[in-house]
């Protein structure tokens, strides 16, 4: 029955659940993460405090979601049409890892290397 009511509200634009990559899905299978749909209801949801890495990732789902397939990755945050890997991070911590992946920053104005600002994924919806 719950996982009826989480097909209803995707259905409804309320939540976005993730799958792995090459999965779809289903009514009746349990998805590897739950957003909510947006970040306004987040702030609906809980209006006190709202965690910063949550807020991030929501948006970046919501942007990306409305013009690509985005699923759920166990070695990173988000994969994106199955080939993109993407880390979201909340403020421009210099990241030193290295590898085939995209780290999607708050809080910063301009990108370098794998580096791209959250906000330019806005301009996707």
């Amino acid at each position: 029955t719950i996982m009826n009511y989480l097909h209803y509200l995707r259905e409804a634009k309320l939540l976005n659940l993730l799958v792995e990559e090459g999965e779809e899905v289903e009514i009746g299978k349990k998805p590897n993460m739950v957003y909510v749909h947006n970040t306004n209801l987040l702030f609906a949801v809980n209006n006190k405090s709202v965690d910063e890495a949550i807020l991030a990732k929501t948006f970046f789902l919501n942007q990306l979601s409305a013009v690509s397939r985005v699923n759920y990755s166990s070695k990173s945050d988000f994969i994106v049409d199955g080939k993109y890997r993407f880390f979201i991070d909340i403020k421009d911590s210099k990241s030193k890892k290295k590898g085939d992946f995209y780290i999607a920053t708050d809080m910063i104005e301009k990108g370098k290397a794998n580096t791209i600002p959250l906000w330019l994924f806005g301009f996707l919806y």
